[in-house]
Order: C-alpha cells, then sequence, then structure tokens
C-alpha cells in the first residue's frame, strides 16, 4: 500500500512539473540523431567534479555551480568565480547548492548555508541579498532547488516541513504560507513554480494547490487510501 501511495504521488509529481512546459517535443521523421558528446573535468579547468547546477544565459555562456565555486563555459575554457575573505564583492561561499536564472538575465545563487546572492552575467558583480534588512532580521534555510522568483520580484522559499516564505523586498514584507495560515494542503512543500499567467502552484505531500486572493486552494488532494480527487481549480489542459 505504501509503494502504491508514492507511485500515485510521483504521477501527479510529474504532472505538477509539466506546468512548466508549454509542449513536449515530437520525433523527427529523420529518425534519431546523432550529437557530438564531450566530457568536461576539473582537467578542463572545473573547479570540482561535483556540479549542484547548470544555468545558460542570454548570452549563450553556460554557468555551472560546484562546491568549490562557480564556472563560467564559453564552449572552450572555463573561467571560475570563488570567494574570499578578504573580498566582500565576491561569492558568499564556494558551497552552491542551486542556480535559477531570472528575467533580466541575472543568476541567483542558493548556498548551502542561508546565503543568497544575485549575480550579474555581464558586470560580473555580486548583490548579497542577506545585506537586505528584511533578510538580515528574518534568515531562513531553504531546501536545495526549493527557490521562485515571481514576475514582481517576490522570492519564495521552501522551508523543510515548515511551509513557504515569500520576501517582498520592495515593501519589506514577509509572509509565512502554512497549511494553519494559508490553506496549503500540507506544510511539507515538495516543488513551487509560476505559470505564464502568473499563477503560484505548489506541489505538496497533500496535494496539488494555487495561490488565489492570498490562500492557497487545492485542486488535487491526495488520501492515504492512495486515491486522488480533482478540484474544479485544476485546469483540464496545462499552461
Amino acid at each position: 500500500m505504501k509503494r502504491l501511495l508514492q507511485s500515485y504521488y510521483w504521477f501527479w509529481y510529474l504532472i505538477f512539473c509539466l506546468l512548466s512546459f508549454s509542449s513536449i517535443g515530437q520525433p523527427t521523421a529523420t529518425g534519431n540523431l546523432t550529437y557530438p558528446k564531450r566530457t568536461l573535468t576539473p582537467r578542463n579547468g572545473l573547479p570540482q567534479s561535483f556540479i549542484s547546477g547548470l544555468v545558460q544565459d542570454q548570452q549563450g555562456f553556460i554557468w555551472v555551480s560546484t562546491r568549490n565555486g562557480l564556472a563560467r563555459f564559453d564552449g572552450k575554457h572555463f573561467k571560475v568565480f570563488q570567494h574570499s575573505k578578504r573580498d566582500s564583492t565576491t561569492l558568499s561561499s564556494n558551497v552552491i547548492a542551486y542556480l535559477t536564472p531570472d528575467a533580466q538575465n541575472r543568476i541567483w545563487i542558493q548556498y548551502e548555508s542561508t546565503a543568497l546572492d544575485v549575480f550579474d552575467p555581464v558586470t560580473e558583480q555580486i548583490t548579497h541579498i542577506a545585506n537586505d534588512p528584511l533578510f538580515r532580521k528574518n534568515p531562513k534555510y531553504f531546501v536545495s532547488q526549493g527557490l521562485l522568483l515571481d514576475h514582481a520580484g517576490n522570492i519564495w522559499g521552501i522551508e523543510r516541513e515548515n511551509g513557504l516564505y515569500c520576501y517582498d523586498l520592495k515593501h519589506q514584507k514577509l509572509t509565512h504560507f502554512t497549511q494553519q495560515t494559508h490553506g496549503l494542503p500540507s506544510n511539507t512543500v515538495r516543488g513551487i513554480l509560476e505559470d505564464r499567467q502568473h499563477r503560484i502552484w505548489v506541489i505538496t505531500m497533500g496535494g496539488l494547490a494555487r495561490l488565489e486572493s492570498g490562500r492557497f486552494s487545492t485542486c488535487l488532494r491526495l488520501f492515504r487510501w492512495s486515491l486522488a480527487v480533482a478540484a474544479p481549480c485544476l485546469p483540464t489542459s496545462f499552461p
């Protein structure tokens, strides 16, 4: 029964992930294509072989996060960015947990500590979000890949077994969303995204929910006996 419940959970988790895609590619008429493959290691300039994230910027550069700094790959060479105790303009740490881009072509860097940086790949300047008064007053540790930047510039973060937080840096306001206060199906949140209509969706251990007028409305609830029931807010076709 437990395995069956897990199967249902991961099935609906896959559906949730499809919200971030507008279409699914189709096989070409010419059949399978063969692409050249190249293996890149520290011998090629990577700061470390453990890779925690990959991001491509609008200029086409590939950014690689490791546990020993950030690296930019231009197709031939790596340029490495690392933390220095003597320079406050460098990375907050070398141990990077996650990378995510935003609409302004900036790269947000989440560390295994509570630190969070914004990196401009054009100017190579770093902004330490921890210096913001709201973050400095309310430091949180978000789970890996539990970070979302919405269209309004708000920062959403998933805290382990404790719902999620929304940092409104513009108005210096912090909101803690939980099952008890804002209607989450469960305080164990597994994923969060914003669709093309700027709606916030979350997948939890209790089901799928969408933010509506400041509260989460459950669209798909998972029960202990492994049955899933869809609510009216679940779209017939995903955005």
